[in-house]
């Protein structure tokens, strides 16, 4: 890894913009004062010196990382964590998963809130990947062979080494402090993130864009005006990023964390204008146009319509735990509602969060 010190687990906490998890798994031994932390730098496009700089080449981003290698009694697992913030993404928790065999994928309880997923990632390697205190873990197998059931066990005994309140998305996000997105990875032919709305997903625009804590006080056409209850009481809300400029905004992303505050999950609004958005209106009876990858990604898709007809096109990995993105366009804009994988998201609860944003019974039929 370029550019990594070597720091002791408390001083790697309070370093990067996340919150560090340890297992607590009796059995596990790794060297607690030499974790390998690679601290954030300028995105790839204003690197003083990118050639010889590049950490990503796929996103272009230089964001923040600690990896550490877990000694187990079934051999080695390499843990890597961050902050995956580079935009509304609901598969955040398991995106790892889907470059290599993802018809192994599986989803797994940890607790009442946390889920976790198996299979294997993109080096090939058995992999356990999730999200936990707003946290990005990926488990890789790089020696012996780890039973799932381990995997689990070891995934459930994770904790914050030092407990810290988390921060807004607003202040911990890399993006919030660059004025721009311009990810080249949208730009790669033929390469398409591992989700079906995917065209919806990424922060597209190239121009600047501002991140804040206040909601944004503007009107959405036809839909209940954004506010802090729009999604009470299990969601609240956290940030806000808007694209463009203050009196025209060309997009606005609203995110929501759990009112438990432990940062298991999340919730995305993300409005566009209707005339410069990835995706058109479908004609009636037609669905929106998805993309695949690795052969294997097609979200299966639902019809949901609102008790005066509105109709919402939602696409799921799984109906019990989601993660669910759910699409619909109305007057001047269209609309996505994210919503990552829970233990309670099913597709019934998103039909909840969908009525309580359209002020209007939404189901599935």
């Amino acid at each position: 890894m370029s550019g990594v010190l070597r720091m002791d687990e408390k001083a790697a906490a309070r370093s990067v913009n996340f919150r560090l998890l340890r297992p607590t798994l009796e059995g596990i031994r790794y060297n607690a004062n030499a974790l390998q932390v690679r601290l954030e730098g300028p995105p790839y496009s204003k690197h003083p010196d990118p050639a010889s700089t590049v950490w990503s080449h796929w996103a272009g981003l230089h964001n923040a990382s600690v990896c550490l290698t877990l000694d187990t009694r079934f051999g080695q697992l390499r843990s890597k964590q961050y902050l995956y913030d580079i935009g509304p993404l609901s598969t955040l928790d398991h995106a790892a998963l889907y470059d290599h065999r993802p018809e192994c994928m599986r989803v797994h309880e940890l607790d009442e809130l946390r889920l976790a997923w198996t299979g294997f990632d993109y080096q090939k390697k058995r992999a356990l990947t999730m999200l936990a205190w707003g946290t990005n873990i990926e488990l890789r197998e790089i020696a012996g062979e780890h039973p799932i059931s381990y995997l689990i066990e070891l995934a459930r005994s994770l904790e914050p080494v030092i407990e810290r309140e988390q921060q807004p998305m607003a202040r911990r996000s890399y993006w919030s402090r660059y004025p721009r997105y311009d990810l080249n990875m949208c730009r790669l032919p033929g390469y398409c993130p591992p989700s079906s709305l995917w065209r919806w997903r990424w922060p597209w625009l190239s121009v600047d864009h501002r991140w804040q804590t206040e909601m944004p006080d503007m009107p959405v056409p036809g839909v209940r005006k954004l506010g802090r209850e729009v999604c009470a009481p299990d969601w609240k809300f956290d940030s806000a990023c808007v694209f463009g400029a203050p009196s025209a905004p060309g997009e606005v992303q609203v995110l929501f964390h759990p009112s438990s505050e432990l940062g298991h999950a999340c919730l995305w609004l993300r409005q566009f204008p209707r005339d410069n958005a990835p995706l058109s209106e479908p004609a009636f009876g037609e669905w929106p146009q998805i993309e695949s990858h690795s052969g294997f990604s097609r979200f299966s898709l639902t019809n949901a319509v609102s008790s005066n007809l509105q109709r919402v096109y939602v696409a799921s990995k799984t109906v019990r735990y989601g993660p669910h993105d759910a699409l619909w366009w109305q007057e001047r804009h269209g609309y996505l509602l994210q919503l990552s994988a829970g233990v309670k998201h099913s597709l019934h609860y998103l039909c909840g969060l969908l009525s309580s944003v359209l002020q209007d019974t939404v189901e599935v039929f």
